[in-house]
This record gives C-alpha cells, structure tokens and sequence, in this order.
C-alpha cells in the first residue's frame, strides 16, 4: 500500500526516526520506515525501492552516520530519480558530502540539532501535511538538463522571389475564369424542378418506449476507516461472506491499537483465511499450514503494537 512519508535513516539514529513516525502518525500521516514495515520474507532491496516509488516524501534524517552511509546515498538517488520530495531533517550541524550534496542541494533543508526535539517535529508535520495537499509535482527534485541548441533556419535565397511571383500571376487568372464561367451559369437561370406527385402513406402507429433497467455492477472494493480490533472483527464477521480483506494496515493511536482494510469482492469459487494482530510465530504457523492446504499468500504486513511488539496482518486465497 502506498505511504505518504518514507523515512530514510541510518539504523543508529533509530530513535529519531521513531519520534518523527510516532509524530506524523499521530496526524493520520502514513509512513513507511525500514525494519518495521518490511514484510517478513521480502526481499530487502525491492522492498526499500517499492515502498520510495510509492511515497510522496521522503524525510532524510541527516547526521553523521546518514552521511557515511552508503546506502542512504542510494535511496537518496532514488527518489530523486522517481521525483519524490525531499525534506532533509538535519539532526547533526555538518555539511553533506558531495556525493550526497549533489542530489540535496535543491532542497528546504530544516535545522533540527538545537533542543528540543519536540519543537522540530510540530514544524516537520506541518510542512509535511502542507506538501501533501499540494499536488505531486513530478520530477521536482531531479538536476535541470541543459538546453538543447536551436537549429538555425536556413536563408531564403533571391531566386526563390521569382517563383513566388509566377505562383500570385497564376492564382489571379484562376480567379478571374471562375468568376466568368459563374456569371454565364447565372444568366441561363436556374434549371426547372420536376413535379413531384404525391404518395399517400399510412398515419405512423406510436411505439411505446421499452423500459431499459441499466446493469448495476457489483461493488470491487471498499475502504473502511481506522477501528478497534473488536470493531474491526465485526466489520469483517459482516463482511466475509462477499468481501475479503485484500490490504490492512495496523497502528497504534492514542494507546490502542487500529486497524482499517480494503475489501475486495471474494472471486467466485474462491475461500480465504485472514488474521490480524497476530505474533510472528503465529503468522509463520499458519503460513505453513495454509501453504499444505493450498492457499497462496495475497497480502501481508507488519506493524510495532502499543508495547512495541511486532505484530502482522495477513490474507490468503484458495480456488475452489
């Protein structure tokens, strides 16, 4: 699912990342951070480079360690390849190096190394939430290319003048023999029309209009918004016979968790088993034992709960 925010980050400025994940979040805006939202199983790699193509913002969290760090360097390049936004949220009072400065140098830094933290993360939210209501602006951070010479446009040469000459003599005559030929059709006046007799038709029978129902196509899918874990499993007890959950998403938001989902209409001739909230253990159980059962895997999802403890959301599809 697509993110509003990735958070790029180097893994010992983990606790700043977490601050700005809890702040946003707070605020209804969607992140996406590395190792949490990786899905168990999932390549690394894609991973990070589908959640960057995904997002609107990219938060660079830029110290020390961010500016040592090759990887960084990389997923910094990708955004800028796939004109994502980029707000530099300097941790450290240095300046980048310049392989990092080459891709950054365009953008609103904001200075975030004078205490409190706190103070940062309110004007960091704002200025997120102003650029999301902005509309994607694609290729905005990517290096102006250099302008392409004109190609100059060849002279006109003086014998051209004499054939342009020959043209208007031409065109005049032309014009005055059709101007003969329609005055001489003029004099002759115009041809007589032939009588036309009548035919006696038979008066029209009214049709009467065929009422025609129009094909209402059944709904493909849904959203629903952020519910309890009791509510949300009443939303799918209600559903699960047409719809199953084919995306969920889990927080944790004033001290509960939340989950919400999109419902896609059940394919005909088709079962699924979903879960969510569940521990890993339990997620790798029932993965194994669905995968005997012949269900594949449609979707799944991790997330940190209330106590911090990494749950995960799964569905998976079986044809009948």
């Amino acid at each position: 699912m697509a993110s509003d925010v990735f958070v790029s980050h180097s893994i010992k400025d983990k606790a700043v990342a977490e601050a700005i994940v809890a702040r946003l979040e707070a605020d209804s805006v969607t992140c996406w951070i590395a190792p949490r939202d990786v899905v168990p199983g999932a390549d690394w790699g894609e991973s990070i480079i589908d959640a960057i193509e995904s997002s609107r913002i990219m938060i660079l969290i830029f110290s020390r360690n961010a500016d040592a760090s090759p990887q960084i360097k990389r997923e910094v390049e990708r955004a800028v390849n796939k004109g994502v936004y980029i707000i530099p949220f300097r941790v450290d009072d240095i300046p980048p190096t310049k392989s990092l400065e080459y891709f950054i140098s365009t953008s609103q830094w904001m200075d975030a190394f004078s205490p409190p933290l706190e103070r940062h993360l309110d004007n960091l939210a704002k200025t997120v939430k102003a650029v999301l209501q902005r509309p994607p602006l694609p290729g905005a951070d990517v290096p102006a290319q250099p302008e392409r010479p004109s190609i100059p446009t060849p002279p006109v040469h003086p014998s051209g003048r004499k054939a342009i000459l020959i043209g208007i003599i031409i065109a005049a005559l032309v014009l005055v023999g059709g101007a003969g030929w329609y005055l001489g059709q003029k004099k002759k006046g115009a041809p007589e029309q032939p009588a036309v007799t009548p035919i006696e038709t038979s008066p029209p029978v009214p049709i009467t209009p065929t009422a025609v129902t129009p094909e209402v196509k059944p709904e493909s899918s849904t959203n629903s918004g952020w519910l309890t874990s009791a509510e949300y499993q009443r939303e799918f007890d209600a559903r699960k016979s047409e719809f199953y959950p084919a995306d969920i998403e889990g927080r944790c938001h004033d001290g509960r968790e939340e989950f919400r989902a999109v419902w896609k209409k059940l394919p005909m001739q088709s079962a699924f088993e979903s879960h969510h909230g569940i521990t890993k253990q339990q997620f790798e159980d029932r993965r194994n034992a669905l995968r005997e059962q012949g269900y594949s895997l449609k979707f799944s999802a991790a997330f940190q709960d209330c106590n911090d403890v990494t749950r995960y959301q799964a569905t998976w599809l079986k044809k009948n």
